[in-house]
């Protein structure tokens, strides 16, 4: 299994102590979604994670309990992943030879730099092409800087038969062995997920792709670029059109698109929609790199109204607009709220004996007016299933023009620094219950403002539905000057974002805490039972290097959060071995919230699964893994939780 010219198998322990390399896969499965039983590695896994952050990957349970996935953390940090490339190669032939537990990789260069032809082949590309138990890749990089294994490396993954899930993040032209690639896993392969959104393609290679596709008769999600569109028949009719319109196993679908004139617009849109109209199976569609217009809008309008029922979501947030100059078709309302005629563009396909079964919609409305997203949310709410309504890009001037029928909203005024600004934002917010998202600029001269700060204090105390914050400094603010806690020398803001128990998401840049807040903030994330996600940079950067030791001292006794990400800090060997004692943690908690949410689903009642519901009972990114399991809203997703967490743990 080893090859001699770069380690003996005897000398593995001594290089890796605690990891147990010799020893084989232990897991046994049944074909369930969880092992019958657990490979070593599991009991080993904040060994084997502080290992691998040297060469830049964590193992981590993302799928189910017992599954584990091998996941690139470079952008986390570990400056001297390079030096460990060949300690990594050689953990990354072990696991994927030897441990069917592994089910997911990430692939991207990191993984072959600095090594020769030889290494890389034996290494890496052997493993690839000896695995059965891979489910799912994720290709992080095209390896166009290593071209001497690049068409290798990709014929090798076109002869994973087993592989579920491609997912090709890089950006790109599309080359010939790439679309093999592809093309060869919908042929032999049963992929049902299949993501290559940020691939370009010529009119040959979407002429490929789409036959392939129109062959396949097993992936339901796919993600594609509008390049896809390229290939053409003698008519004018895209290849991908027909595969959409002949199509009975596509649920979701994501079109990424690319800012074109209004009508190459509308021609891109119509060769989707109208064919999804005739097969109407999907639930779930999501565009994003359009420039809508009015005639869009109509077309969206009958996709939902006429295509059956089944479309449950629809995103067009990642979507600009340009009405301007386009043929007045969105009727402004009434001073009632009501459309002047029912020929808007959103309104005109629907009719009473439609049957619409939309659930959730997000939409931006920059360079929407008024009067247009007004007529939108007239149609919208008319929609009985619609019960989410997300929005995207708010204006502070246009936020009082929202309906309460709108349940969920981002602010960001990232780009306004000016105190009147924060004023004007901190008032507006408050008046509104449904902000989901809150991006402030905190200036020094903001934070001097008692009155201000007051409301802002009270609004994140209050905001149930407040789900992220995000505070920019501006002008090197100091919060340890900030309105405090009469009783404690800490920032009242500080308190009162650690306790608004539905707040996941808290991300502090360029803000000053001082030591008493510093201290606070520490003791904060090891109490905190309920925040999954934190950012943080200070201006001062010792203040970075002393929260990074304080936490890795004791970071075992947080167990909710998810993702911590503090500024780079002093390029020296504690800081790299205090990012990897966090993140084996963040990977112990990633654990933590898939085997619990597993149990909460009844999908296993495994003892460390049980053990796991007891770790992070309150954790909010439990209640949103129970969602997705189980297909509910929040509210019976914190009940499911609730009644577990009271029937087992009294």
């Amino acid at each position: 299994m080893y090859d001699q010219v770069w380690l003996r198998e005897e000398d593995i322990d001594a290089l890796f102590p605690g990891l147990g390399l010799p020893l084989p896969c232990t897991a046994e499965v049944d074909g369930s979604s969880s092992p019958a039983s657990y490979c070593h590695i599991i009991d080993r896994l904040g060994f084997w994670n502080r290992i691998l952050w040297r060469a830049g990957f964590q193992l981590r349970e993302l799928t189910a309990p017992g599954q584990l996935s091998l996941v690139r953390v470079a952008h986390d940090g570990g400056r001297r992943q390079e030096q460990h490339g060949r300690d990594g190669r050689l953990l990354f032939h072990v696991l994927l030879e030897c441990h069917r537990c592994v089910v997911s990789v990430e692939l991207d260069e990191v993984l072959v730099e600095g090594s020769g032809l030889r290494e890389a082949r034996v290494r890496v590309l052997s493993a690839l092409r000896n695995n059965t138990s891979l489910l799912s890749l994720n290709l992080v990089s095209l390896f166009g800087d290593y071209r001497f294994i690049q068409e290798d490396l990709f014929a090798d993954i076109g002869s994973m038969t087993q592989l579920r899930e491609l997912v090709i993040s890089a950006t790109g032209e599309a080359i010939s062995c790439l679309v093999d690639l592809v093309c060869s896993l919908l042929h032999t392969a049963s992929l049902s997920t299949l993501s290559i959104s940020g691939l370009r393609f010529d009119e040959m290679n979407a002429k490929f792709l789409s036959a392939a596709l129109r062959r396949n008769g097993t992936v339901t999600d796919l993600s594609v670029h509008s390049s896809i569109l390229n290939s053409r028949n003698s008519k004018g009719v895209p290849s991908f059109s027909r595969y959409l319109k002949g199509s009975t196993t596509l649920s979701a679908l994501t079109l990424e698109g690319t800012i074109a004139e209004p009508e190459d617009t509308l021609t891109e849109l119509a060769s989707v929609l109208i064919p999804l109209i005739v097969s109407s199976t999907l639930q779930k569609l999501k565009l994003s790199g359009f420039l809508l217009h009015c005639r869009c809008a109509w077309l969206l309008s009958r996709f939902v109204a006429q295509q059956g029922g089944s479309l449950k979501h629809l995103d067009i947030s990642g979507c600009r607009w340009a009405l301007d100059g386009s043929p007045k078709s969105l009727d402004a309302p009434t001073d009632d709220g009501q459309p002047s005629e029912p020929t808007c563009a959103w309104l005109k396909p629907f009719d009473e004996t439609e049957q619409v079964g939309l659930s959730h919609l997000s939409v931006s409305v920059r360079d929407l007016k008024p009067d247009d997203f007004k007529t939108l949310f007239f149609v919208a709410t008319s929609v009985e299933s619609l019960r989410t309504i997300s929005i995207d890009d708010v204006a502070l001037d246009v936020l009082p023009e929202f309906r309460e029928a709108v349940r969920r909203v981002a602010v960001s005024c990232l780009e306004a620094t000016s105190v009147s600004a924060f004023c004007k934002t901190v008032h507006l917010v408050r008046s509104w219950n449904h902000v989901t998202t809150l991006r402030l600029v905190l200036s020094k001269e903001a934070m001097g403002d008692v009155f201000m700060m007051w409301s802002l204090c009270c609004f994140v105390n209050e905001a149930a539905a407040l789900k992220e914050l995000e505070l920019a400094g501006c002008d090197r603010p100091d919060l340890s000057h900030c309105l405090g806690v009469v009783t404690i020398n800490h920032s009242l803001l500080l308190d009162v974002i650690f306790s608004n128990a539905s707040l996941r998401t808290l991300r502090l840049s360029q803000i000053r805490l001082g030591e008493a807040n510093l201290n606070f903030l520490v003791d904060a994330v090891f109490s905190n039972d309920t925040m999954t996600e934190l950012d943080f940079m200070s201006w001062d950067t010792s203040e970075n290097d002393r929260l990074l030791r304080l936490l890795a001292a004791d970071f075992d006794m947080n167990a909710t959060l998810l993702r911590f990400r503090v500024s780079n800090t002093s390029c020296d060997e504690m800081e790299d071995e205090g990012r990897a004692i966090i993140n084996a943690f963040l990977s112990r908690n990633v654990g933590f919230v898939t085997c619990a949410s597993h149990y909460v689903a009844r999908f296993t009642d495994a003892n460390r699964c049980m053990e796991a519901l007891a770790s992070i009972p309150r954790s909010r990114a439990l209640i949103d893994k129970v969602q997705e399991l189980v297909a509910v809203d929040e509210a019976d997703a914190t009940s499911l939780v609730e009644a577990l967490v009271t029937m087992d743990f009294p």
